[in-house]
């Protein structure tokens, strides 16, 4: 509430809040997001996300596990969690992608094993991620404010988004 730190961790929490919000603006569904009272604070946004199809959790559709539980919501959010949610955020139709012809193998550490490798690939085809100068994901690192600051301006603002160089 009172510490600007953009170069702070974001939380789960935080990212399925920026999530919501970027699909309920993309889509222009224009929820009251303010008038749904949950608690914990983040729970209407969950709960979009997961109406939303933008959170997947086959432990959670199984009933297996509550929504809730099924992270550490408060816990600083890894990069391939990210990706795993802001894939679905613009699902708006026929929405080209920046950089269609992107294979998997041109993100160096990032591979089939790789959990949410798809969503990430998906990201940089995009345009919306685009990794380091030798175009690594960095999938278990924490993602800091500013850069996922950074993923839903180029999700919002498509003359933000990045063309990577072919080849």
């Amino acid at each position: 509430k009172t510490t600007f730190d953009p170069k702070g961790y974001v939380t789960m929490a935080e990212v399925a809040t920026i999530a919501a919000k970027l699909h309920d603006r993309l889509l222009e569904k224009n929820t009251d997001f303010q008038s749904i009272g949950t608690s914990p604070w983040y729970g209407k946004y969950l709960y979009y996300c997961y109406k939303n199809e933008i959170y997947r959790n086959p432990k959670v559709a199984k009933g297996k596990v509550k929504l809730e539980a099924c992270e550490n919501w408060n816990a600083p959010a890894k990069r391939r969690d990210v990706a795993g949610m802001f894939a679905y955020v613009d699902e708006r139709i026929g929405r080209p992608l920046l950089n269609p012809d992107v294979p998997l193998t041109d993100i160096p550490d990032v591979d089939e094993t790789t959990p949410h490798h798809e969503e990430i690939l998906r990201m940089y085809r995009m345009g919306v991620a685009v990794g380091d100068e030798w175009m690594r994901f960095n999938p278990d690192g924490k993602i800091r404010r500013n850069e996922a600051v950074a993923l839903a301006v180029r999700l919002l603002y498509d003359e933000a988004r990045v063309e990577l160089p072919k080849g």
